[in-house]
């Protein structure tokens, strides 16, 4: 696994699909109880869901930190060994989950963008400096430049996962772990669906990591939630 850099925040990483039957629940659920109780775990700033444009699987939510080591935090941990009954319930439902505490190793860009293509490469092997380099120097940066873009990510797994069997797992299934990703903010989908269709960007991605390719997937946001909001409402 990598080597957590002094400063750097944390991510929380999830895809997944839901049941058919079951996505009307899931949504009031996840807006109703569990992207509230997660922001409000100390050290989480905010949470922001998104829905499927084309790619898959269906669902990308993830999840900012102060640092990677919250996700293993008592407060969090203590959540994950007590879901409660309306998550025991949805949980369920769950399908194809990936989950993946990371560190941002690096970022570019300030504007929230409306869209996002994620590029993510899976398995247990976390890239090496080299690749961290190479993405930092020269990926981010182009990806900036181009119009339409108005963030760009680096995210790598961190060194230490929170448990692989969980009382929320035991619901859901054993997660998927990714290595590493690039997640690209876009103002309008016609920007975000060229560069997910860039056979260069893409190929260029290969290279640096030649063990797989990348599964590439566009989004489009459907909620944020920060710690300043749940402070604000008096949650």
């Amino acid at each position: 696994m990598g080597i957590a850099m002094k400063n750097e925040p944390g991510i929380l990483a999830l895809w997944n699909d839901c049941a058919p039957n079951g996505e009307a629940e899931y949504e009031r659920w996840y807006m109703g109880q569990h992207l509230p109780e997660r922001v409000g775990v100390p050290g989480f700033r905010f949470g922001r869901r998104y829905t499927r444009v084309e790619g898959g699987p269906k669902f990308f939510t993830f999840y900012e930190l102060d640092a990677p080591d919250v996700l293993w935090s008592p407060k969090y941990l203590e959540r994950l060994g007590n879901p409660t009954d309306w998550t025991q319930r949805v949980m369920l439902d769950f399908r194809n989950t990936v989950r993946t505490a990371c560190r941002k190793a690096g970022s570019a860009g300030t504007a929230l963008g409306g869209h996002v293509v994620t590029f993510r490469f899976m398995g247990p092997n976390v890239p090496g400096v080299n690749l961290a380099d190479a993405v930092k120097s020269e990926l981010l940066p182009a990806l900036l430049a181009r119009d339409g873009i108005s963030q760009a990510h680096l995210w790598i797994a961190a060194e230490e996962q929170t448990p692989a069997n969980t009382a929320e797992t035991d619901l859901r299934g054993e997660d998927e772990l990714m290595s590493w990703a690039v997640i690209v903010e876009t103002t309008r989908i016609e920007e975000a669906t060229a560069l997910a269709r860039d056979d260069a960007f893409v190929a260029r991605l290969g290279e640096l990591y030649p063990a797989n390719d990348p599964i590439v997937g566009t989004y489009q946001l459907m909620a944020i939630l920060t710690s300043r909001m749940m402070e604000a409402g008096g949650a």
